[in-house]
């Protein structure tokens, strides 16, 4: 995590990552947008909307819809891959676009020729391990 300044640690359970032995629960792309107030509601009535906003945030953010994962890629603006550690996703690597309003959803492997693929991590590195794809 990087606080956009630098480096920062996370911890389990502290609000961004959640608890790693909880499996991970989502298994199929997941952006629920219950509850996001309407701009219209900000033009009439900009406290109401606030408060429906940070409700609605709380829930949307919560650190527990990470339980079972580990953050491992920030690409920028709070968008991130997250490597699925327990459950039945585990070995998987996840999409986090919430910070676009685009949910959670399964990333495709790039070493797949597949355009939906059940590889985990560990299937898209070679039998002898990294090491033996890096060398000429």
């Amino acid at each position: 995590m990087d606080a956009n300044n630098g480096m920062k640690p996370w911890h389990e359970n502290d609000g961004f990552v959640g608890v790693l032995s909880e499996p991970f629960a989502v298994s199929s792309d997941w952006n629920d947008l219950t509850g996001m107030p309407s701009d219209d509601l900000l033009r009439d009535d900009e406290a109401e909307y606030e408060r429906q906003f940070d409700e609605f945030e709380q829930r949307y953010w919560r650190g527990s819809l990470m339980n079972g994962a580990v953050p491992i890629c920030h690409e920028g603006c709070a968008l991130r891959i997250w490597l699925v550690v327990a459950g039945e996703q585990a070995g998987r690597v996840w999409h986090d676009g919430r910070a676009d309003y685009k949910g959670l959803f399964r990333s495709l492997s790039t070493m797949s020729q597949h355009s939906q693929s059940d590889e985990t991590f560990r299937d898209s590195y070679p039998p002898n391990g990294l090491s033996s794809a890096l060398r000429p």
